[in-house]
């Protein structure tokens, strides 16, 4: 198993998340890191940071509204199958983080949700 510097390894992370969105089969290639490697390193950065999900995966009701908020903008700027595949890692479906995402625009135009 190969290591990796924990610089390159954020580096790298940082780069796959927004604003970047670096797609990973490219990434992989530039890099001589598994593609594997890539997608564990960015499934994991949200733990690092400390918005995992507390709740039990297949129960969205029981997310916090701090981890339905990071889930919302960890997806923003994902493709629709990218999207997918978060939501799987997630064992959630994407019908609630985007319901999620549609009770938070309210906020943002001073509105409470309807």
């Amino acid at each position: 198993m190969t290591l990796y510097p924990d610089e390159q390894k954020l580096s790298l992370i940082e780069r796959m998340r927004p604003p970047q969105n670096a797609d990973i089969p490219p990434l992989s290639r530039e890099m001589g890191i598994p593609k594997d490697t890539l997608y564990g390193w960015r499934r994991q950065a949200p733990r690092a940071r400390g918005v995992a999900p507390t709740a039990s995966a297949g129960s969205a009701e029981r997310w916090s509204a701090k981890e339905k908020f990071a889930m919302v903008v960890e997806a923003a700027a994902l493709s629709e199958a990218e999207r997918g595949e978060y939501c799987r890692q997630r064992g959630l479906y994407p019908e609630p983080l985007e319901a999620w995402r549609r009770a938070g625009e309210p906020a943002n135009a001073g509105q409470a949700a309807p």
